[in-house]
Protein backbone atom coordinates (compact mmCIF):
# COMPACT_ATOMS: atom_id res chain seq x y z
CA UNK A 1 0.00 0.00 0.00
CA UNK A 2 1.62 3.41 -0.85
CA UNK A 3 1.15 5.64 2.49
CA UNK A 4 1.79 8.97 0.23
CA UNK A 5 -1.03 8.14 -1.94
CA UNK A 6 -3.32 7.21 0.85
CA UNK A 7 -2.45 10.46 2.77
CA UNK A 8 -2.87 12.91 -0.14
CA UNK A 9 -6.55 11.10 -0.72
CA UNK A 10 -7.30 11.66 3.07
CA UNK A 11 -6.39 15.18 2.80
CA UNK A 12 -8.62 15.42 -0.38
CA UNK A 13 -11.36 13.48 1.53
CA UNK A 14 -11.28 16.12 4.36
CA UNK A 15 -10.56 19.52 2.71
CA UNK A 16 -12.31 19.48 -0.47
CA UNK A 17 -16.16 19.56 0.82
CA UNK A 18 -15.05 21.20 3.42
CA UNK A 19 -13.78 24.06 0.83
CA UNK A 20 -17.10 23.07 -1.35
CA UNK A 21 -19.47 23.86 1.42
CA UNK A 22 -17.31 27.48 2.42
CA UNK A 23 -17.17 28.79 -1.15
CA UNK A 24 -21.17 27.37 -1.72
CA UNK A 25 -22.58 29.17 1.65
CA UNK A 26 -20.59 32.04 2.09
CA UNK A 27 -19.75 33.34 -1.33
CA UNK A 28 -23.16 31.60 -2.92
CA UNK A 29 -22.25 31.21 -6.58
CA UNK A 30 -21.64 28.26 -8.13
CA UNK A 31 -18.78 28.72 -10.09
CA UNK A 32 -17.05 29.80 -6.92
CA UNK A 33 -17.76 26.89 -5.52
CA UNK A 34 -16.99 24.71 -8.56
CA UNK A 35 -13.91 26.24 -8.63
CA UNK A 36 -12.95 26.38 -5.27
CA UNK A 37 -13.25 22.28 -5.12
CA UNK A 38 -11.17 21.62 -8.48
CA UNK A 39 -8.60 24.35 -7.08
CA UNK A 40 -8.71 22.10 -3.47
CA UNK A 41 -8.48 18.73 -5.48
CA UNK A 42 -5.33 20.06 -7.53
CA UNK A 43 -3.49 21.31 -5.01
CA UNK A 44 -4.23 18.23 -2.28
CA UNK A 45 -3.83 15.18 -4.92
CA UNK A 46 -1.86 15.95 -8.28
CA UNK A 47 0.34 18.46 -6.91
CA UNK A 48 3.50 17.01 -4.68
CA UNK A 49 5.11 19.90 -2.88
CA UNK A 50 8.76 18.79 -2.03
CA UNK A 51 11.94 19.61 -0.21
CA UNK A 52 12.77 20.92 2.92
CA UNK A 53 10.28 22.64 5.09
CA UNK A 54 11.26 26.38 3.86
CA UNK A 55 10.74 25.56 0.35
CA UNK A 56 6.83 24.47 1.27
CA UNK A 57 6.91 27.39 3.55
CA UNK A 58 7.63 29.62 0.58
CA UNK A 59 4.73 27.94 -1.36
CA UNK A 60 2.44 29.31 1.69
CA UNK A 61 3.80 32.42 1.34
CA UNK A 62 3.17 32.98 -2.13
CA UNK A 63 -0.40 32.12 -1.86
CA UNK A 64 -1.54 34.62 0.93
CA UNK A 65 0.19 37.44 -1.29
CA UNK A 66 -1.98 36.06 -4.27
CA UNK A 67 -4.47 36.10 -2.11
CA UNK A 68 -4.42 39.10 -0.40
CA UNK A 69 -3.49 41.57 -3.69
CA UNK A 70 -6.68 39.61 -5.19
CA UNK A 71 -8.65 41.15 -1.91
CA UNK A 72 -6.89 44.16 -2.69
CA UNK A 73 -7.75 44.81 -5.85
CA UNK A 74 -10.99 43.44 -5.50
CA UNK A 75 -12.09 46.03 -2.48
CA UNK A 76 -10.27 49.28 -4.70
CA UNK A 77 -12.22 48.21 -7.93
CA UNK A 78 -15.76 50.20 -8.73
CA UNK A 79 -18.95 47.97 -8.66
CA UNK A 80 -19.80 46.48 -11.44
CA UNK A 81 -16.91 47.28 -13.47
CA UNK A 82 -16.88 45.06 -16.86
CA UNK A 83 -13.97 43.09 -17.35
CA UNK A 84 -11.30 44.11 -19.89
CA UNK A 85 -11.96 43.04 -23.62
CA UNK A 86 -9.53 41.36 -25.88
CA UNK A 87 -7.97 43.46 -28.21
CA UNK A 88 -9.19 44.00 -32.08
CA UNK A 89 -8.65 41.39 -34.36
CA UNK A 90 -6.96 38.91 -31.60
CA UNK A 91 -9.98 36.84 -32.25
CA UNK A 92 -11.24 35.52 -35.61
CA UNK A 93 -13.97 37.60 -37.09
CA UNK A 94 -17.45 36.33 -37.13
CA UNK A 95 -18.39 34.32 -39.88
CA UNK A 96 -20.01 35.76 -42.78
CA UNK A 97 -23.75 34.56 -43.61
CA UNK A 98 -24.82 34.10 -47.16
CA UNK A 99 -27.61 35.52 -49.09
CA UNK A 100 -30.00 33.75 -50.63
Amino acid sequence: MDIAALKSAARAAFVMPAVFALADKVIGQPQTSIFAAFGSFALLVLVDFTGPPWTRFAYLALTCVGAALVAFVKSISPAGATPPRAPAGSASPPARRRSR
